[in-house]
């Protein structure tokens, strides 16, 4: 399980995973799917679809999808859960030999497997975000000031990116800057409209 902030990367990381895992370890293949807004009951429909494929539509009982997921070895990507850990828990049990990652905002994965809380990119990779954002490396001047941006806002991913955008529009880090009040921003819309 992978969870944090939004805007820390979890979708790009299981994306990521989606397309670089070795298939020869997962025989019945990768699948990514979007958990927002999904109950454990739908979740467990939509990877039984990703197995199955039928002429008219089929919605198997609950026992039956477990019975038909006992043979599937596959690894189940699950991005923006929003899960108790007993569902989690359920899930991970009607397909007992696959392998899944979870991306969520809160912990949903406990005692069983491992869990990675993401962070912010430190301020090398940070500032080099900012870079490749921008399209050309920091002056001399602006590199100051872009680090310590970037430790105001904890290396937070999405924050770097949206504002070295603001800077290509014309603004400067020192205006972004001056739009963080405190030592994390919550709402990016609100902070850094400008």
């Amino acid at each position: 399980s992978i969870h944090g902030q939004n805007g820390l990367g979890k979708t790009a990381l299981l994306r990521y995973l989606a397309y670089n895992s070795p298939e020869d370890h997962f025989p019945d293949g990768i699948v990514y799917l979007s958990a927002r807004g999904a109950n454990a009951d739908d979740l467990l429909q939509n990877i039984f679809e990703s197995f199955y494929q039928s002429d008219q539509p089929a919605k198997p009982t609950p026992t039956q999808l477990c019975q038909l997921l006992q043979n599937v070895h596959a690894l189940i990507l699950l991005d923006d859960v929003a899960l108790t850990r007993e569902q989690v828990s359920e899930l991970i049990n009607s397909a007992p030999h696959c392998v899944f990652i979870f991306g969520s905002v809160e912990r949903c994965l406990w005692g069983e497997g491992r869990c990675i809380e993401l962070e912010g990119l430190p301020a090398r990779e940070a500032l080099l975000l900012i870079e490749r954002e921008l399209g050309h490396r920091l002056r001399a001047e602006e590199k100051p000031i872009a680090e310590a941006f970037c430790q105001r806002v904890k290396g937070h991913p999405l924050f770097v990116l949206q504002a070295a955008a603001l800077v290509r529009q014309g603004k400067t880090f020192t205006e972004i800057e001056d739009r963080f009040y405190g030592s994390e921003a919550l709402v990016v819309e609100s902070k850094l409209n400008c």
